[in-house]
């Protein structure tokens, strides 16, 4: 029968900690560069192609810090800033609560294979929502908050 002991601190641990976190932290702002990067190129794309550089000078200016010259369409800031920008932010956020979520099952059932379908979240959710879709009245808080968001999201409850 073999004794399986935890190994002892050495001096080299210290090094490989400090090594591990600047590494860690490298990876993260790799990443952020990246999210940036990729923000700013959906932000480009639609039916007015719109050049990154433009877009840059644009949100900075928006920021009231700096101040280049406009050499664009006024239109275009209305594209970037109001309809643009929010549609992306709105798909990173998203997209970063949906990673969360999928964090949190997969630690919370100590399983890297987890979903929502596991413990019954995508059941409880449809069912919410099909409660919705058959309720006659429409509307909690008027027309501006449909019933359907609430009540898919209190299904799981």
């Amino acid at each position: 029968m073999k004794m399986v002991t935890r190994p002892t601190l050495t001096a080299a641990d210290p090094e490989r900690s400090i090594r591990r976190r600047v590494v860690s932290s490298l990876v993260l702002a790799g990443l952020g560069i990246i999210l940036v990067a990729v923000v700013l190129v959906s932000v480009s794309f639609g039916s007015v192609s719109v050049p990154i550089l433009t877009i840059v000078q644009i949100l900075l200016n928006s920021t009231r810090l700096f101040a280049f010259p406009v050499k664009w369409d006024p239109a275009l800031e209305i594209i970037i800033l109001q309809v643009r920008l929010p549609v992306v932010l709105g798909a990173v956020l998203v997209g970063a609560a949906l990673a969360v979520a999928g964090t949190l099952f997969q630690g919370l059932l100590r399983n890297p294979l987890a979903d929502p379908y596991l413990m019954g979240t995508s059941s409880g959710a449809a069912l919410g929502a099909t409660v919705a879709f058959v309720l006659p009245f429409d509307t909690v808080y008027g027309s501006f908050f449909p019933l359907t968001p609430l009540l898919a999201f209190a299904g799981p409850c």
